[in-house]
C-alpha cells in the first residue's frame, strides 16, 4: 500500500468518518495494490484509493492516525521473530545447550585441522567420531537438528 498526504483536488470523503474532505484541505491518501490470477489463467489486477482528514476541520484530528491507532488496538501484539522454543522442560533444554555448545566447538575444531594443512588423519577420526557420538546423545535430548544434516 502506498500512503502520502496532499492536498484534495475534489471533493471526497474520508474513508473513515465519513465526512467530506473539501477542496484544498490536506488529506492522507492511500493507495492498495493487489494481483491475483489461476494456475493458468489469467492475472487480474485491481487497485482501491482511500482517503482519510490529515486535520479535520471540526476538532483538528487526522483520521488516518485515528484508524491507524485502533488496529492496534483491536489486534494483540504477537512476538514474531526468531525460533519457535522447543517444549521441554528446563533441565532438558540445559543439557540440550551444552551438546549443542560441545557440537560447535568440535566443528570449530575440526576447521581448524583442516585449514591448517597438517591435519592428522587420527585427529580427523577422533573428531568424526565425537561429531556421531554427539548426534546419539542429542537424539535423547528433542532430536538432531536439521544443520546437523
Amino acid at each position: 500500500m502506498d500512503i502520502w498526504i496532499g492536498r484534495c483536488k475534489k471533493s471526497a470523503e474520508c474513508n473513515y468518518c465519513g465526512e467530506t474532505i473539501e477542496n484544498g484541505e490536506p488529506a492522507v491518501f492511500g493507495k492498495l495494490w493487489r494481483q491475483y490470477g489461476a494456475e493458468g489463467g489469467e492475472v487480474r489486477k485491481w487497485t482501491k484509493k482511500f482517503r482519510w482528514h490529515a486535520r479535520r476541520k471540526r476538532d483538528g484530528q487526522c483520521c488516518w492516525a485515528i484508524q491507524g491507532l485502533e488496529k492496534f488496538d483491536s489486534t494483540p501484539y504477537t512476538e514474531t521473530r526468531g525460533r519457535r522454543p522447543l517444549v521441554m522442560p528446563k533441565e532438558m533444554r540445559e543439557t540440550r545447550l551444552k551438546l549443542l555448545r560441545r557440537h560447535a566447538k568440535v566443528m570449530q575444531r575440526l576447521r581448524v585441522e583442516t585449514e591448517s594443512g597438517e591435519a592428522s588423519v587420527d585427529v580427523l577420526i577422533h573428531l568424526g567420531s565425537r561429531l556421531e557420538t554427539l548426534k546419539e546423545e542429542i537424539s535423547q535430548v528433542g532430536g538432531v537438528p536439521k544443520s546437523w544434516g
